[in-house]
This record gives structure tokens, sequence and C-alpha cells, in this order.
């Protein structure tokens, strides 16, 4: 399952990126600078949400799914023309958190098949 959470930092990575691209757009397009600063604020914590899955799965997870639907809803509303590439941005998010939750092993902590200094149990 470890190539299912590498696909979700790779979707996130570029969920990130893509709403820092959204930001500069849609601020040098029409001019709305205060747009800028929240694309800016949405990709660095998509971006550091999906570090954060990386890590810790399920903590990571939750933040990017959350992170999906409040800015998708959001920007949906006030984005005036624009919700299509808000909806796709928000979408991978989404993606990315779907994907670091099904990526999430069993028992992550568990090391008892692991081979390196575990001591053979006797039944006998």
């Amino acid at each position: 399952m470890k190539w299912v959470r590498r696909l979700g930092l790779i979707i996130g990575l570029g969920a990130g990126l893509l709403w820092l691209v959204f930001g500069v757009t849609i601020s040098v397009g029409i001019r709305m600078f205060p747009l800028l600063l929240e694309g800016f604020i949405v990709g660095a914590a998509v971006i550091i949400s999906s570090l954060v899955a990386w890590r810790w799965h399920i903590p990571g997870a939750v933040l990017l799914l959350l992170e999906g639907i409040t800015p998708f809803f959001l920007l949906f509303i006030m984005a005036r023309g624009y919700p299509l590439f808000a909806s796709v941005a928000a979408g991978m998010t989404l993606v990315s958190g779907i994907l670091f939750l099904v990526g999430v092993e069993r028992f992550p902590n568990d090391r008892s098949s692991d081979a390196r200094g575990s001591i053979p149990l006797k039944l006998s």
C-alpha cells in the first residue's frame, strides 16, 4: 500500500501547487490581490498537510479532506466565474486525502514480523 500513499503525496503536492497557481492567476487576471493571499494560504496549507499525511497518515488525511471541502464551497460561492479551476484543485485535494486514508497500514507500528532483533517464540 506504499504506492497508494506515494500517489496521495504526489496528488497532494500537485493540488497545493495548483492552489498557488489559482491564487496568482485570479489575482493578476482580475486584479484582486486578496485572492492572491487566499490562494497562497490554501496552497501552503495543502502542501504542509500532504507532508504531514506522509508521516502521520490519519491526521494529515483528515486535514486534506477538510481543506478539500471547505475551500471548494468558499471559492465556488466567491470566485465569480472561476469555480471550475477551484473545484479541480479541491477535487485533487480530496483525492489525496482519500488515498492517504486508503493507504493506511493496518498496524503501522507493529514490528512483530520484522526479522531484526526479534526473538522466536517457543510454544513448547
